[in-house]
């Protein structure tokens, strides 16, 4: 191995690490594993309150699973597209379930807020869980959207938001298109 080759592995394994230790900080799973699609959701989330008709319990799909929140992915009896939040341990929790032909162009996106905030409080913590469509990279998604993590389909956003505004990032599509995500606070 050439002083230059070596020089990349090293670099690649500097980068690994603080990947891992950054994602550690944030309360991420290192060892998260997406569930198959039948998971349960847990007590405190009643499923036949999503969605339209409730949601099929055999599409509960477990896609995310942190210290700090869950995400799933399901399919409401109608063959809407929903994603749903949990604030852990506060409780809180949201769902939004899209149209089949508005989410395969556009996605769909939920926010939950955690725990309370005082009256008047601008900067409160957020659970912001964006489900993109298919024709979206995912990857680039992920570079486009600061402070945000990956979880299959489902781009999350979790912390500290200044509710003073929002903003759109343009997502790059496989096609070279763009798809639009409205964000809470500023980017």
């Amino acid at each position: 191995m050439n002083k230059k080759q070596r020089g990349f592995v090293i670099a690649g394994v500097v980068a690994f690490s603080t990947v891992v230790v950054i994602g550690g900080a944030f309360g991420l799973s290192s060892a998260l594993t997406p569930s198959q699609a039948g998971a349960e959701l847990p007590s405190t989330i009643n499923a036949e309150d999503i969605g339209d008709g409730g949601v099929e319990a055999s599409t509960v799909k477990l896609v995310a699973d942190t210290k700090n929140f869950q995400v799933w992915t399901a399919t409401d009896r109608k063959g809407n597209v929903c994603t749903i939040s949990l604030a852990i341990p506060e409780g809180n929790s949201g769902s939004v379930c899209t149209p089949k032909e508005e989410f395969e162009i556009h996605g769909s996106s939920s926010s939950v807020q955690v725990g309370t905030a005082e009256q008047g409080d601008l900067n409160t913590t957020y659970i912001q869980a964006y489900r993109l469509p298919p024709s979206v990279n995912v990857k680039a998604a992920r570079a486009s959207v600061l402070d945000s993590e990956v979880y299959g389909d489902v781009l999350v956003r979790y912390g500290q938001v200044d509710q003073r505004g929002t903003a759109k990032v343009e997502l790059p599509t496989r096609s070279g298109d763009s798809v639009e995500l409205q964000l809470l606070g500023a980017n």
